[in-house]
């Protein structure tokens, strides 16, 4: 038989030759090698809980890490919506007798401020209006970055190069700056405030969405709408924009916390809305001269802003995690 073989390998070219007498050699030792064969199907379990070992604790980090910021931002949304329920006192309630009292007490947990407010009260109080000028602010300045990112991207041409330069020429402003310019314009007030932050952010979404919609406008199912007779207005709603849905959830997510940013920092600067519940970064005005004989009049509306502002951060995080996927197994 293997003379046979042999002569059969002479006649072909030399790859036949070579895939014969691999053939021929892995025949001849199966039975050499059938024990050996078998190790691997007993060991393959092993390995894989060594290498995927580290994968599942990254993941289950990653799942508590959203688990917290989603409980973070759901407490700070319920004091928001239900402030009177929560608060031990009243919004901007003065007490002559309780004037600075340091945090950690009974009466007022996180201490009271220089016109003897609960500073406790003051934070839960204040969530409503930081938390409105911020989720409005990121709502606002979604809406027109997607409009513009994405009628520039998919209509192209000089339509695209006339609108990323503006862009560019907004991206170019910082956007504390022009936040202060608009307030300062328009006069402080609530829609002021909310239109200053958003035309801030609002390039930000641009810039994104064009880059999507350029990638999007080529694609197959794109031109069989077009080729089909829907009009560019319905090619863009049905087909372009629930791609992009990924995105915008994610930009949006973190852009809630830019928006948080910048709305403190006007508020700070006196551009913001005075009044007896004041969101939290007139509190840290507030407090900033007495910050060297009572520093948690400061401290505590801090937390709270960097408490929101790394929540939607990690949130934005998990969702880009989650929608990628290229990074589905990570």
């Amino acid at each position: 038989m293997n003379s046979s073989f042999e002569r059969a390998a002479a006649a072909a070219d030399p790859e036949t030759a070579l895939a014969v007498a691999a053939n021929v050699t892995a025949a001849a030792d199966l039975d050499k090698y059938a024990e050996v064969d078998a190790r691997p199907a007993v060991a393959a379990p092993a390995i894989e809980r060594v290498v995927r070992g580290p994968w599942r604790g990254a993941a289950r980090l990653q799942t508590c890490i959203t688990a917290a910021s989603l409980a973070v931002v759901g407490a700070l949304v319920v004091c928001a919506l239900f402030p009177e329920a929560i608060a031990p006192y009243p919004a901007g309630e003065m007490q002559a007798s309780s004037i600075l009292v340091p945090p950690f007490s009974v009466p007022h947990p996180l201490g009271t401020d220089q016109f003897g407010r609960d500073v406790l009260s003051l934070i839960v109080f204040g969530a409503r209006r930081s938390l409105l000028v911020a989720l409005l602010s990121a709502a606002a300045s979604m809406a027109t970055g997607v409009f513009v990112g994405l009628t520039a991207g998919y209509a192209g041409g000089l339509l695209d190069t006339i609108a990323m330069r503006l862009v560019d020429v907004w991206m170019a402003v910082p956007a504390v700056l022009l936040s202060i310019a608009v307030c300062a314009a328009l006069g402080p007030s609530l829609p002021t405030l909310i239109l200053s932050v958003s035309a801030a952010l609002a390039p930000r979404y641009a810039r994104l969405l064009r880059g999507h919609a350029l990638s999007l406008r080529t694609r197959g199912f794109v031109e069989a709408a077009r080729v089909s007779g829907s009009s560019h207005t319905a090619v863009v709603v049905k087909h372009v924009l629930p791609h992009c849905t990924g995105p915008i959830l994610v930009l949006g997510t973190i852009g809630t916390g830019w928006a948080i940013l910048i709305g403190s920092a006007l508020s700070f600067l006196g551009f913001g809305v005075e009044g007896d519940r004041p969101d939290w970064a007139y509190l840290i005005a507030q407090g900033r001269s007495y910050l060297a004989m009572a520093w948690w009049t400061v401290t505590f509306p801090g937390l709270a802003i960097s408490a929101f502002v790394v929540a939607t951060n990690l949130l934005g995080d998990s969702l880009r995690r989650s929608l990628d996927p290229r990074g589905a197994g990570r």
